[in-house]
């Protein structure tokens, strides 16, 4: 069982998605509010998906990637060689 204050802690791929989201974003030009009536949320929600306080559902993940014209794998930071 994961400890609550655990599973609450954004992990890694949390903030790097957020910012990725964020990046995006500001290239195309759309603010937060933009953003948040093409996927159906407040600006707050976008806000939180930015800044990793909330994680992004992988249908929400869907939303975005179609909204900014790209594939979903690049709102996620690259994988590390092992």
């Amino acid at each position: 069982m994961i400890p609550k204050q655990c599973a609450r802690k954004a992990q890694q791929v949390d903030i790097e998605v957020g910012l990725n989201i964020r990046n995006k974003r500001r290239k195309l030009k759309l603010t937060q509010v933009q953003l948040a009536r093409a996927i159906g949320v407040t600006f707050q929600q976008v806000q939180k998906y930015e800044s990793a306080k909330n994680r992004v559902s992988a249908s929400r993940l869907y939303q975005i990637a179609r909204i900014f014209n790209c594939e979903e794998q690049s709102l996620f930071p690259p994988r590390k060689k092992v």
